[in-house]
Order: C-alpha cells, then structure tokens, then sequence
C-alpha cells in the first residue's frame, strides 16, 4: 500500500468521523435537516478519491486530468440541489463540503 492510499484512507475516515460529530451536534438545532450535512460530506469524499486518481495520473502525464473539472461539477450539482431545497439545505450542504478543506489539517503528516 503506498503512502498516498493510507493518507487517503486516513482521511476519509477523518471526514466520515467529523460528519458524524457534525450531524449529531447539528440535529439538536435543524433536526432531520442535519443530514444534509452527509449530503454535502458525500461530496467531500468522492472529491478526495478523485484526487487521489488524478495525483496517480498526473504523475506519468505531467497534465492537469479531466478529474479536477469534475470535481468542481460535483461540488456544483451538490450545492444547486441543496438550494433548490431551502437555504438551509443549502448552508448545511456547504458546511458538509467545508470537511474537504478541514480535513487535512487534522490529518497526520508524518505517515
């Protein structure tokens, strides 16, 4: 296993964890609004999966993959259904996608 798939595992586990704080802490407030939150952590995952092909990609094709323009298509499916819900949908879908920026911080470094 190399040291991008343990980090990538390190961190999806990380995202799944921080959801599950987020949504239990968020459902007191939103109720069952709260799981938009997943919504939006579901984003968050498939985007750092599909970094990690595009790292392995980019490391023989010295260009920029197709996976980066997806991503940002992701993020915006994401985040036009969840307004089209309500605007809570919406700042809650956005709190779930905010993970992918977190997420690392908390992440180990010296793997």
């Amino acid at each position: 296993m190399t040291k991008l798939e343990i980090t990538l595992r390190e961190m999806i586990k990380k995202t799944i964890l921080l959801t599950i704080i987020e949504v239990s802490i968020s459902f007191f407030i939103y109720k069952f609004n709260s799981f938009w939150i997943l919504y939006g952590s579901i984003g968050t995952i498939s985007a750092l999966l599909l970094m990690s092909t595009d790292i392995k990609k980019m490391a023989f094709y010295k260009k920029i993959p197709n996976g980066y323009f997806v991503r940002y298509a992701i993020y915006a499916f994401i985040l036009f259904t969840a307004a089209l819900v309500s605007k809570i949908a919406l700042i809650l879908s956005f709190i779930g996608l905010i993970n992918l920026k977190i997420v690392p911080f908390i992440t180990n470094k010296n793997l």
